[in-house]
């Protein structure tokens, strides 16, 4: 009886007789299923992370650390993890990280706040310096830094007497620093060479026993 009208049998629950969680609609403390959507006004706190039902997706914490080995927050993934833009009319993906190979894509330009790293590993546009030039005068090709100065003649020069001269198709602006000379003929005898008196214009030859030879050569200077 309720307010002197007769009703239903209705259960009473006191102390001595508590009611579960499904009685009243409740969410049970040692685990339960929410089968609408929960809204949390304040701060939830999971100790132990969060999975996505139904998959190998999950939000977890970890260590007090930034690295390979363990992070303060984690997002696990069984594959990737998809940036996804949801504004109506450009709907779809921005972006991904593929989990398995550490592969992160995006559609867009990725552009970081300091840009010293990347400094440090590659060469900065515009710096690579001047270009280097070469070129053939007659029989000699040369090939000269335009940064360093450094220069390389390689050449042949024939029928080079004892005491003959070889000159460079240009003089080295400093000096010529070596001279290597081999001799170039089909026949006779190897002959005992050394090239003297080398200086920005060219260098001499001297032949053990004297006659004539033809010489391959190479000149290193700036």
């Amino acid at each position: 009886m309720y307010n002197w009208i007769w009703t239903g049998w209705a259960k009473v629950y006191d102390t001595m007789n508590r009611p579960t969680p499904t009685d009243i609609g409740a969410v049970a403390k040692t685990g339960d299923t929410i089968e609408g959507s929960l809204v949390v006004e304040n701060i939830l706190t999971v100790p132990k992370g969060l999975q996505i039902a139904g998959t190998d997706a999950q939000i977890f914490p970890g260590a007090d650390n930034a690295g390979f080995i363990s992070n303060n927050i984690n997002i696990g993934s069984w594959y990737g993890i998809g940036f996804y833009c949801s504004l109506t009319g450009a709907e779809g993906y921005a972006g991904y990280i593929d989990t398995r190979t550490g592969k992160l894509q995006m559609a867009g330009q990725i552009i970081p706040a300091n840009y010293a790293n990347f400094d440090a590993r590659y060469q900065a546009a515009g710096s690579s310096g001047k270009p280097a030039t070469s070129g053939i005068s007659g029989s000699v090709l040369w090939w000269r830094d335009a940064d360093t100065g450094v220069i390389f003649m390689m050449g042949t020069t024939a029928s080079v007497p004892n005491s003959g001269r070889v000159t460079f198709p240009f003089a080295f602006p400093a000096a010529c620093f070596s001279v290597v000379a081999n001799r170039n003929n089909s026949s006779g005898e190897a002959a005992a060479m050394q090239p003297y008196s080398i200086d920005k214009t060219g260098w001499n030859l001297r032949i053990a026993g004297g006659g004539t030879e033809t010489v391959t050569w190479f000149a290193a200077g700036k």
